[in-house]
């Protein structure tokens, strides 16, 4: 095993351990498959207005998993484009996947993906999610 591959196996370790900064994640895909799967998840309340430069009160929520973690949880789970006559074929794409995770008292939250951003090093996929009710 080489270094990259014990710093992805220690990235996914990161993000999924429990005992230190690991939540459970349920994803769900737009095809149904789903997959629950320990990552690192955040929210915040300020935002930078890109018009006038000015720190506003908005929303931000985010989920932090690993790529390794979730086709473990479930080997069907679509993370990436398959579809060979695509012009980003194997790219990840988990754009309107479902997000559901606890906030610090309990209460689950319920998102959609927005965007993500794939750490093409090290096999984590950061989901920049939005508030959704379905």
């Amino acid at each position: 095993m080489g270094l990259m591959d014990v710093a992805i196996a220690d990235a996914a370790e990161f993000t999924a351990n429990d005992n230190d900064f690991g939540v459970e994640i349920l994803l769900t895909a737009p095809n149904e498959q789903t997959a629950t799967v320990n990552g690192y998840a955040t929210k915040h309340h300020l935002k930078l207005d890109a018009s006038s430069g000015q720190v506003v009160n908005a929303k931000n929520a985010s989920v932090v998993v690993s790529e390794a973690n979730i086709l473990a949880a479930n080997p069907n789970y679509p993370v990436r484009i398959l579809d060979q006559a695509s012009p980003f074929y194997r790219e990840v794409k988990m754009i309107k996947h479902l997000v559901s995770v606890a906030d610090s008292s309990g209460v689950i939250k319920n998102y959609q993906c927005a965007e993500n951003f794939a750490d093409e090093a090290l096999g984590l996929i950061t989901l920049i999610l939005e508030d959704y009710s379905g």
